[in-house]
């Protein structure tokens, strides 16, 4: 049976940075200033949750949710009547417009913060924290899986079947596969480009700017295979570690770019 210590909610709470902008807060009558937050549902996703309250609150449609800043244990009556467990995901934006359904301001520094009302103290160190770029690497988790096959037909079939899905987006010489939340599975028949040149698996990892992230992998010795391609939703290009291994990088642009 439950008891007064039973954490009865666990709560998703989105410390959202943009690059130019700063980290957003929205204000609220109840809550003061506070990050964008969804408690967490049996039976639905994590990740779709919170962006699903992110998007209702602000209409960001682009949220890529990164690493986890923070998981705090909160007692009765800290931040709400019921315990709270909250996981604090450091996520970020190329969307600069925000709905006015809550006031909302972007912090660049603890200047800004001077005069605003938190709805916890934990609101300014999370804020700073986000700021810190010093252990953020330049690649996130791949989004892109691709693999370079002999027969496409065949190979179709063969992964169709695994996946269960069908494919979305085939050409002449690609088939591809949505996972969801952009997230996809792609099969290239193999030609003389360098990227394609033999039958392997490779991944692509996602990027907030490709054309820096591009620029600085080759300041550090990383060798290039391609320029970058342009695309409306995601440009890509591809490289290849010491090993011989070809990755991709790619960023998703936000919707209406």
């Amino acid at each position: 049976m439950p008891t007064d210590e039973t954490l009865h909610e666990v709560t998703e709470v989105a410390v959202i940075k943009h690059r130019d902008l700063g980290v957003l807060l929205l204000h609220s009558t109840d809550r003061r200033w506070h990050f964008p937050d969804c408690t967490l549902r049996v039976g639905r996703g994590w990740d779709e949750s919170l962006r699903q309250a992110v998007r209702s609150a602000t209409d960001i449609e682009d949220l890529q949710i990164g690493p986890v800043l923070l998981i705090q244990n909160f007692g009765p009556g800290e931040v709400d009547e019921r315990p709270q467990f909250g996981i604090f995901f450091l996520c970020t934006t190329r969307t600069p417009g925000v709905r006015d359904t809550f006031a909302h301001r972007w912090i660049k520094g603890s200047a800004d913060l001077d005069g605003m009302e938190l709805f916890h103290p934990l609101v300014a160190d999370l804020i700073g924290r986000a700021q810190d770029d010093s252990g953020t690497g330049l690649l996130r988790w791949p989004t892109w899986v691709g693999v370079v096959v002999e027969n496409l037909d065949a190979q179709r079939r063969f992964w169709g079947d695994l996946l269960g899905e069908p494919d979305s987006d085939p050409g002449s010489d690609f088939v591809q596969f949505d996972m969801g939340d952009g997230r996809s599975f792609e099969l290239i028949e193999r030609s003389k480009e360098p990227q394609y040149d033999r039958v392997r698996f490779q991944v692509g990892f996602e990027v907030e700017d490709i054309q820096s992230v591009r620029d600085e992998l080759i300041g550090r010795g990383v060798k290039p295979l391609t320029e970058i391609f342009t695309d409306a939703d995601a440009p890509w290009a591809y490289f290849r570690d010491p090993e011989g291994n070809v990755f991709e990088i790619k960023e998703r642009l936000p919707t209406g770019s």
